[in-house]
C-alpha cells in the first residue's frame, strides 16, 4: 500500500526521499534522509529503527549494498520490509522480504531506486524512475514529486492514497 523512492541530485549533491500511502502519518516512520550521507526508506510493516541504523552505516561509508545486507542480516522480522538506499555515490539497492505477499516491486536508475508494495501492477517503480530522470536540471523536491505523481498516474496502490511525505536535505 506504499510507493516511494530515493533519489539524489549530481548537480547540488542533495539526497532526497518521498513516500505516499493510503496510512495516515507516512512521514514520521517511512522516509530517511542525512545531508552529505544519503538516503533510506522502510516500509511495509515499517520499522523506523531500520531507517536510523541506515543513515549510521552509510555516514559509516557503507555502500547502499553494504547498508542493506547489514540491516538484513539476523534480523527475525526483516522479512516483513521493505527498503531502498542511496549511498553518498548515487548508487542504489533496495530489499523486498519475503513475507511480503502482495504485489511488490522495484526499479533503479541514475542515482535513484522506486519500491512499492500492495501496488496495482509492478510497473509502478518504474514509471517513478523514468519520470524522476526526465529533467535532472530541476530541483531535487520537484522531481521526487513528478516521480510520486507517475506512479500514481501509473495505477498507485490498491487503496485511496491519504498520506504523503517529501524529504530533500
Amino acid at each position: 500500500m506504499t510507493f516511494s523512492l530515493v533519489g539524489m541530485c549530481r548537480r547540488t549533491g542533495m539526497f532526497g526521499a518521498a513516500v505516499t500511502t493510503s496510512s495516515m502519518g507516512v512521514g514520521s516512520r517511512c522516509p530517511y534522509a542525512r545531508a552529505g550521507v544519503g538516503a533510506v526508506l522502510t516500509q511495509h510493516r515499517t520499522d523506523p529503527q531500520l531507517g536510523s541504523r541506515g543513515l549510521e552505516l552509510l555516514a559509516a561509508d557503507h555502500s547502499a549494498s553494504q547498508v542493506i545486507a547489514a540491516l538484513a542480516r539476523d534480523n527475525p522480522t526483516i522479512g516483513w520490509r521493505q527498503l531502498a538506499v542511496i549511498d553518498r555515490r548515487g548508487d542504489t539497492a533496495y530489499y523486498h522480504g519475503d513475507r511480503i505477499a502482495s504485489i511488490h516491486a522495484a526499479a533503479q536508475g541514475e542515482a535513484v531506486c522506486a519500491i512499492g508494495n500492495i501496488i496495482r501492477h509492478a510497473n509502478i517503480p518504474p514509471a517513478m524512475v523514468e519520470a524522476f530522470g526526465r529533467n535532472p536540471a530541476e530541483h531535487l523536491a520537484e522531481r521526487l514529486l513528478r516521480a510520486l505523481e507517475a506512479g500514481l498516474a501509473a495505477g498507485g496502490e490498491l487503496k485511496q492514497v491519504q498520506s504523503a511525505a517529501l524529504l530533500v536535505v
